[in-house]
């Protein structure tokens, strides 16, 4: 059997507890739409998808655009699946056919969806979006009525729900709180007029930080995967991924000896120096080089010298017996997530969903 060279471990049972914690945060009565775009964060749709798909409380899966639904069709997933991107008027016709649920911003969009929909003898499920504050998809909120009517009238659609996007709610709690008011009142028409259209809101933040934006469906995301966005609440989660790859040669560096490209690291010692098999076409960051650390035999061994394509360079001098097969840990325990994305001045979401294609996801 040939050997993983660099491969990411995802814990289904750790999905599992995540979305249960979830669900009993949002309560018996809210439906779940687990975020499973991207590839699921990275992690690997064909693995999280039909995990999330079984879930208690799950009414859809969440995804970015008709591509991703189709992907998700082709596990054999039947549960409802939800497309939060804006649809292109080419792909129209497939979300009908597909009996996707769209979410729309404009008339125009809600047009072109009764159009697709009339030529296929259908109904489109629709979500009209209302933005409250988020400045990127959805009907601003003073004009919103106006949209959910007309989409309420129509013979070729049905008004599946109404929905906004928060845009801060790990940052700033009164931005969001004015988000929340904004919506409020057109939830409030809404329900009165169309008691059976889901009102919607909360992200994994909006989920942990505000309990009374829950509404009638939570849509989660990056806590599915352990990463909470809220650090007060990181114990409700596991971490799913656990990234790993393989030493391919151990050797000897006498002091004065420069590593990698461009010279960048001077040995100011004699060291051990393990080459491991992942590099930034894996997903790897270069700009982790000189400044990144990995697992070695338990052991925090710093990164030295440019990150390469394939390749990365670690000290191993204090790493005790390292041999060329040994497992290394490039995240998971001891290394969580959120300490290598906060050293790139970046978000958890990215360094997930930059782990590449030729990472196998290994389900455990």
């Amino acid at each position: 059997m040939r050997m993983r060279r660099c491969w990411a471990e995802i814990d289904r049972s750790a999905l599992k507890h995540n979305l249960w914690a979830l669900g009993r945060l949002a309560g018996r009565r809210v439906g779940l739409v687990p975020a499973v775009k991207a590839n699921a964060y990275g992690h690997g749709v064909g693995i999280v998808g039909p995990v999330m798909a079984s879930g208690r409380g799950v009414v859809a899966l969440g995804v970015a655009h008709v591509g991703e639904a189709l992907e998700v069709r082709a596990l054999g997933i039947r549960r409802p699946v939800m497309i939060f991107g804006a649809c292109l008027r080419g792909e129209m016709a497939d979300v009908v056919r597909g009996g996707f649920e769209a979410m729309i911003s404009t008339e125009d969009e809600a047009k072109w969806f009764a159009a697709a929909a009339r030529r296929a003898g259908r109904v489109a499920r629709v979500h009209v979006k209302v933005d409250t504050g988020m400045g990127r998809l959805g009907v601003w909120h003073e004009d919103a009525m106006a949209l959910i009517e007309g989409v309420a009238r129509s013979n070729d659609l049905a008004l599946a729900g109404v929905c906004t996007h928060f845009a801060c709610a790990d940052t700033d709690r009164a931005f969001t709180r004015m988000q929340w008011r904004r919506f409020s009142k057109v939830r409030q028409m809404v329900k009165r007029r169309w008691p059976g259209a889901r009102c919607h809101a909360a992200n994994s933040a909006g989920l942990l930080g505000f309990p009374e934006a829950v509404g009638d469906l939570v849509r989660p995301g990056i806590a599915l995967y352990g990463s909470s966005p809220l650090r007060n609440r990181a114990g409700l989660f596991r971490p799913v991924m656990t990234w790993k790859a393989r030493v391919t040669l151990v050797r000897e560096a006498e002091r004065g000896r420069t590593l990698s490209y461009g010279a960048t690291f001077t040995a100011v010692r004699r060291m051990r120096v393990a080459v491991v098999s992942a590099g930034y076409a894996d997903g790897y960051s270069r700009a982790w080089s000189n400044r990144g650390v990995m697992l070695v035999n338990g052991r925090r061994c710093p990164v030295v010298g440019r990150v390469t394509m394939d390749q990365t360079l670690v000290d191993v001098t204090r790493a005790g017996d390292v041999r060329a097969g040994d497992e290394v840990v490039l995240i998971g325990p001891g290394l969580p997530v959120e300490e290598l994305a906060e050293g790139l001045g970046t978000i958890s979401y990215e360094v997930f969903c930059n782990v590449g294609p030729r990472v196998v996801r290994v389900a455990v």
